[in-house]
């Protein structure tokens, strides 16, 4: 490795880099759990005091500083999801889904459960699951173009395969950042 790092120093350099912006991003997010644990065990039905058995880094890009997206799986395999940024966009959303769903008098379209804090926030897990029956398939067929209609109302433009996942009869988009930046 000496060696290696001596002929090709600016991979020591990154490597460097990297090593540290992960010690760092993965210190904050466990001060961040320990500082939320009760808000988190509160709106995702966690029982007090549950075990977090299992964090499951880098689920998406890395970005500000070599944050990236979270699975916090607790006792009793509740799953949630840690995002490093500011969710307040994705609450609103979700409070519009629940609002449509409402004024439909049916559930339309699955809602997720959202704890927005400073900077950083988490999100109910949401399981690829396929569909059982024609029927379903049916139902999911008709759930995704209202979905995909209200997505394009609101100016969605990152609707890609990492950004939706199919669960049953639901098509669900569990990033909404890009929300109201169509034309």
């Amino acid at each position: 490795l000496a060696r290696l790092l001596c002929d090709y120093p600016v991979l020591g350099r990154l490597i460097s880099t990297l090593v540290s912006l992960w010690i760092k991003t993965s210190a904050e997010l466990l001060k961040r759990i320990h500082h939320d644990r009760s808000a988190i065990e509160t709106t995702f039905d966690i029982e007090p005091g549950a075990s977090l058995e299992e964090i499951k880094l880098d689920l998406s890009d890395r970005h500000r500083g070599g944050q990236s997206v979270a699975l916090l799986t607790f006792a009793g395999q509740v799953k949630v999801v840690y995002k490093p940024k500011d969710l307040r966009l994705d609450a609103a959303y979700q409070d519009f889904l629940t609002l449509c769903n409402e004024l439909s008098g049916e559930c339309h379209f699955r809602v997720l459960t959202v704890l927005p804090r400073d900077g950083h926030g988490y999100v109910e897990w949401v399981d690829h699951r396929l569909c059982t029956s024609v029927d379903e398939l049916k139902g999911f067929y008709r759930n995704a173009g209202r979905l995909l209609t209200v997505l394009h109302i609101l100016g969605c433009t990152d609707c890609h395969y990492e950004n939706l996942i199919a669960s049953g009869q639901q098509l669900v988009l569990i990033d909404s950042e890009t929300l109201f930046a169509g034309d």
